[in-house]
């Protein structure tokens, strides 16, 4: 609130003192003159004797004459009244500067009586009042004293007759006024002076100035008189005011009489002090027939485009605002009249950023009464919010300070008394009284009293996360922060100085804070009545820009031509609503207030009230989003939402999986708000990235999060959420999460049996992630290093449910796969802080119900994991438990594994209970199913080396959102059979697998038997069990595959063809030499058996491939050697299928000369043969492998040794 104090009101109504002389100007101001021949000619006032335009006044009815005239402050229209004397009556017009036609002006269209006198065109005197737009016409014959109202045309008020005050010096005079003028012709302005003209003949013709005070009164008190020579006939004077340079001049246009029908119009310039006028050139050719009626100071009300910020300016005096541009204040735009509000003065003035409204507090000081409004700009109706008036106890008669938080949509209010408030805008009332304003302990002002009654926040705009509120000492002049705000903390912003100096007469200031959502910087504006420290008229306010960071004020300009500014609010930027009003679609136009779909530039609020609340189905874009609290925003499958700026969230967001936002601003963008957040995917695009603001609830992401930049948490939760639908995952593009987040991996609970207890092999994606991480709902980690101990660790209590594995403990051949495993050591023995090991794997015994999280920095980059052993030579050793570290999925076939290790990576599946099956994936792709899902954990083996390391690589991560293994949808013309086996009682999905496929490249996987109540099925060959047998695809027509059974109980079993590819019908058979029975896999699938025993069964059943095959029927021999590539000191295996019964085989290994470096004879079994070379002594190099045998042609393979 600005208060205007005694001394500045006097100096506002007196004005300001007219120069004798014409000062140096911005532009010479264009004139405009009425003549006696009804023409309308203009001029500039530097150049009087050239005419610049001359046109015939048309449009006015013949019975009446245009006896004066005035450029309309507020409209910058040309205004001429016109009269009938016969009659009468008068009427007003516009005129036309270009073409001359008049119009009538107001809505009475019609003449209306006024009685002027008998010499109206000649002794009549008119002017625009600009603080009231009325229009003051006195006559000289009469003494006549009219106002007239130009928005109905009409007399508004006949006032008292012209008489000079009974002190005058004039006051036994009768006077003569022919020409009357107002001083401060401006928009805006809020005081003016009228002043009088009268011309006495005598030795010479005195010219008598006088000040008509009050106007409505009549009362003339004398300025000064001036004498001119006899010729004088008629004079007209109006006043120019310069917004330039803040100055006004009284022009005057003198008829001299020059001989009959001839005169002389000479320009001049008077002085408001002495009433002396200096001419200063003829007005146009001299003499002329035409004499001049009346002149007009031309007022250029051409509105210009707005380069800055619209400011709403409430005036000191009165309830009336004033619009003006901040790039070019002196030009008022609008002006408009509050009304509505009850009490009787407006002290506060702000605009809301979440909607937009202009607000103002109305107060009433005896009682310290207020009230909320909100104030239309167009129309200045004020608006009462809430259900009654409330009380600032001890604000006073004290300037109040009215600002709205932007980030939790709260007014600040302080005074120069010390008290500090929050309103609620929402119910119209007080939302707290905080403690009252006082310095910092510390502070430059402390022990210091405050005079403060203004207040600004930073980051006014809709969608806002953080704000900082500054204030203004009057008494020190000097810049603050306040903070804590509602602390009311005050702490001296730079060296303490605004650098102006305040009027005394009135230190009352007003700050407001422009921060664009789009990027621009920060603007603080200062309104402020300086003590003449700038080459400015002191008694009004000026605009200053604020230095945030020095506290500094800048001079911008004047406000107007010079008007006192109680408070004031800058536009911000226009929100676009949504009112549901057609439907629930985000991009129907008509669903939106301002109407038309969204924009890049718009932003956004979604409010709660709409019964229709927005879906978003297809590419949208916005610059932010804010979403109230009980409002809601859905995204569906294909909706694409791009944002220049923040979102703010306080309602929810429902997303599918399919939808994305995307954050592409080049400066930092914040996601805000109290509300339920979920992306369906989120894609970080801009240079600067994007954060969680501090106090929001956190995000959580179905699909997946791309970072083309990072994304900061600060302590905020983010979490990447998973179900059975998927699991999200993150894509690295240059930026990463700073900060923790929360990685769920949803277990499969479709499967019968699958949702209870059982074994799954888990790895953490996240770096500091804890055993006790895996605590969830329906599952507690249990860990006992007890377990660890050699002797019967299935006794230990707790018994573990969390464990590692490691391949160093065997003790020897007669260990059992079991004893690997190992339960993880905290900082006590059953502590569960034990660290989640990047890159190892762990199995952990928990229901598929169950959810696990891990906790901690999401890995990203290489990870290398190193110590791989092989412990002796128990076929046993060599196993690991790795995982999969990042939080997107692996591809087995982009891994580089070093030497001595397997192809093959083996996931599990649990059976339920303790039963666990295995699935190979080869790399290299021999099943297509390569990769690893999120927190994925599985076995690999070494079968040579020691200490060895495997880089994760970056590079294999999968760069997509793909939320399950994925399979290859390339045609794949390979013959290959999937054989499963499984209890009768269990579901096809607890069943064991063994591969056979037919290609050129040694894909032989090991078999990882089952474990616990599961069965396991592989294929033998060279004594090995092989999860996946690739074999030759010459072999395809005659092939047998011996099989191998491991039964955990006796029962009934399915062994089936769960997948045959790419064979004719009847070339694949499933002996049973048991019952020596043939089964067509082609035509019956599953095939039941009964064991009698639990077990291992290698020769009961095994697999022919060719049509026709019979028990006997196998003629075409088939080689297959593994591993090849084989390492140096490393066992290759060659196995040969199809040779027939009781044969031999020679098998030999020839170098790159033809000699044989090793050589064996081989028995066949099972008409299949095998031999092992070591390959200890060998150079590196390429060999060539033979197979001999008496019946058929030597079959050769390449061997490459490492």
């Amino acid at each position: 609130m600005r208060n205007v104090t005694m001394p500045r009101a006097l100096a506002l109504a007196a004005g300001i003192l007219l120069s004798a002389a014409a000062p140096a100007l911005a532009a010479p101001p264009t004139i405009y003159a009425l003549t006696t021949s009804q023409h309308l000619i203009s001029f500039n006032s530097a150049t009087p004797g050239t005419i610049a335009s001359d046109v015939a006044i048309t449009g006015v009815p013949a019975a009446q004459t245009l006896v004066g005239m005035d450029f309309r402050p507020a409209t910058g229209e040309l205004v001429a009244l016109g009269y009938d004397q016969g009659t009468q009556t008068a009427r007003l017009y516009v005129i036309d500067r270009t073409s001359g036609a008049a119009t009538t002006l107001g809505t009475s269209l019609t003449d209306f009586s006024i009685n002027l006198g008998t010499e109206a065109a000649a002794n009549i005197g008119l002017d625009f009042n600009p603080t009231v737009d009325r229009i003051r016409v006195v006559s000289a014959d009469l003494n006549a004293n009219f106002r007239l109202n130009p928005v109905t045309g009409t007399v508004a008020v006949t006032d008292t007759n012209l008489a000079y005050a009974v002190t005058d010096v004039n006051a036994a005079r009768n006077p003569n006024i022919t020409a009357v003028a107002y001083t401060s012709s401006y928009l805006g302005a809020t005081s003016t002076t009228l002043f009088d003209a009268e011309l006495v003949p005598g030795a010479g013709v005195d010219v008598i100035l006088s000040s008509q005070s009050p106007p409505n009164n009549g009362t003339l008190n004398t300025v000064g008189s001036g004498n001119q020579p006899a010729q004088l006939l008629d004079l007209d004077f109006d006043i120019f005011n310069d917004l330039t340079s803040g100055t006004q001049t009284g022009y005057t246009v003198a008829t001299y009489f020059a001989g009959p029908g001839q005169f002389v119009n000479q320009l001049g310039v008077i002085n408001f002090a002495t009433a002396t006028i200096t001419n200063s050139g003829s007005v146009g050719a001299a003499p002329t027939a035409a004499s001049i009626v009346d002149i007009a100071v031309f007022i250029d009300r051409t509105v210009p485009a707005v380069t800055g910020t619209i400011a709403w300016a409430l005036q000191a005096t009165g309830n009336s605002f004033v619009t003006f541009d901040t790039d070019n204040p002196t030009f008022i735009r609008n002006l408009r009249a509050i009304t509505g509000i009850a009490e009787p003065t407006i002290a506060g003035f702000d605009t809301r950023p979440n909607t937009g409204e202009l607000f103002a507090l109305g107060y009433n000081p005896a009682g310290e009464i207020a009230r909320l409004y909100v104030v239309a700009p167009g129309t200045g109706v004020a608006t009462a919010i809430g259900a009654g008036t409330f009380t600032l106890a001890g604000a006073g008669s004290s300037p109040i300070g009215f600002d709205f938080n932007p980030a939790v949509d709260r007014i600040r209010v302080v005074t120069t008394t010390g008290k500090n408030y929050r309103l609620n805008p929402n119910s119209g009332g007080i939302a707290a009284t905080d403690l009252d304003l006082g310095y910092a302990a510390g502070d430059l002002r402390a022990g210091n009293s405050t005079n403060i009654g203004t207040a600004a926040y930073t980051n006014s705009f809709a969608g806002a996360s953080t704000t900082t509120l500054f204030t203004i000492d009057e008494q020190f002049e000097q810049l603050n922060t306040q903070a804590p705000p509602n602390n009311g903390t005050q702490n001296t912003v730079g060296a303490g100085s605004l650098g102006i100096s305040l009027n005394p007469a009135d230190r009352s200031v007003d700050l407001d804070i422009l921060t664009p959502p789009a990027g621009t910087p920060t603007t603080a504006f200062l309104t402020a009545n300086v003590n003449g420290a700038n080459p400015v008229v002191a008694t009004f306010d000026n605009l200053y820009t604020v230095n945030l960071t020095s506290g500094v004020a800048s001079f911008v300009s004047r406000i107007g031509g010079g008007i006192a500014i109680r408070d004031f609010a800058l536009r911000l930027p226009v929100a676009k609503f949504w009112t549901g009003a057609t439907s629930t679609v985000w991009n129907t136009g008509t669903n939106w207030n301002p109407a038309g779909a969204p924009t890049s530039t718009d932003n956004i609020v979604i409010p709660s009230a709409p019964v229709n609340q927005p879906t978003l189905s297809n590419p949208g874009t916005a610059n932010l989003v804010l979403i109230n609290a009980g409002a809601t925003l859905t995204m569906g499958p294909n909706a694409l939402l791009s944002l220049n700026n923040n979102l703010t969230n306080n309602g929810t967001i429902n997303a599918d999986r399919g939808s994305n936002v995307t954050l592409q601003k080049a400066t930092l963008q914040v996601i805000s708000g109290s509300g339920s957040t979920t992306f369906g995917s989120l894609f970080v695009t801009g240079t600067a990235g994007a954060s969680l603001e501090a106090a929001s609830s956190g995000i959580q992401i179905i699909g997946g999060l791309l970072l083309g930049t990072n994304l900061t948490t600060n302590g905020r939760p983010l979490t990447l959420l998973s179900d059975a639908t998927g699991t999200a995952t993150v894509v690295n593009g240059g930026g990463i999460v700073v900060g923790n987040a929360t990685v769920q991996r949803h277990i499969t609970t479709t499967a019968p049996g699958i949702p209870g207890l059982g074994y799954r092999l888990l790895s953490s994606p996240v770096t500091n992630s804890t055993v006790g991480d895996l605590t969830t709902a329906g599952f507690t980690a249990v860990a006992n290093s007890a377990f660890n101990a050699p002797a019967n660790p299935s006794g230990v209590k707790p018994y573990p449910n969390v464990f590692g594995f490691n391949e160093a403990r065997f003790p020897g051949n007669s260990s059992t796969f079991g004893q690997g495993y190992f339960s993880p050591v905290g900082s006590s023995a059953q502590a569960t802080d034990a660290p989640l090991v990047v890159g190892r794997g762990y199995s952990v015994y928990m229901p598929g119900t169950a959810k696990p999280d891990f906790v901690g920095t999401l890995n990203n980059g290489n990870q290398t994991i190193s110590g791989l052993t092989r412990t002796g030579n128990n076929p046993k050793t060599g196993w690991h438990l790795l995982g999969n570290p990042f939080p997107t999925m692996l591809d087995w076939d982009l891994v580089t594994l070093p030497a001595g290790m397997d192809l093959t990576a083996y996931t599990a599946r649990t059976t339920g209970g303790t039963g666990v099956v295995y699935t190979p994936l080869v790399n290299g792709g021999a099943s297509g199913n390569d990769l690893l899902a999120v927190a994925q954990a599985f076995f690999v083996r070494l079968t040579s080396g020691n200490n060895l390391s495997i880089t994760l690589p970056q590079s294999a991560r999968v760069n997509n959102f793909a939320d399950q293994p994925v399979y290859r949808v390339a045609p794949d013309t390979r013959p290959m059979a999937h054989l499963t086996l499984r209890r009768a009682d269990q579901s096809a999905t607890d069943a064991d697998a063994t591969d056979v496929v037919f290609q050129d490249r040694a894909l032989t996987a090991v078999k990882l038997r089952a474990e616990g109540a599961a069965a396991s099925i592989f294929a033998l060959a060279g004594g090995q069990e092989l999860a996946i047998q690739s074999l030759s695809p010459a072999a395809v027509e005659a092939a047998t595959v011996p099989l191998g059974l491991n039964l955990p109980v006796a029962g009934t079993y399915v062994l089936s063809a769960a997948e045959l590819r790419n064979f004719a019908p009847g070339a694949v058979t499933l002996v049973d030499a048991r019952t020596n029975t043939s089964y067509d896999l082609t035509q019956q699938p599953d095939v039941r058996f009964t064991a009698t025993a639990p077990g291992a069964d290698l020769t009961r059943f095994s697999l022919r491939f060719g049509r026709g095959a019979s028990v006997t029927a196998v003629s075409t021999l088939s080689l297959d050697v593994y591993p090849n590539p084989v390492g140096a000191a490393a066992n290759l295996t060659v196995t040969a299928l199809g040779i027939g019964q009781g044969a031999t085989a020679e098998v030999g290994l020839y170098d790159a000369l033809g000699r044989a470096v090793l050589h064996q004879t081989v028995a066949v079994t099972s008409e299949s043969a095998s031999a092992v070379f070591n390959t200890c002594n060998l150079r590196p190099g390429a060999y060539t492998l033979r197979l001999t045998t008496a019946t058929g042609a030597p079959l050769t393979r390449q061997v490459v040794v490492e």
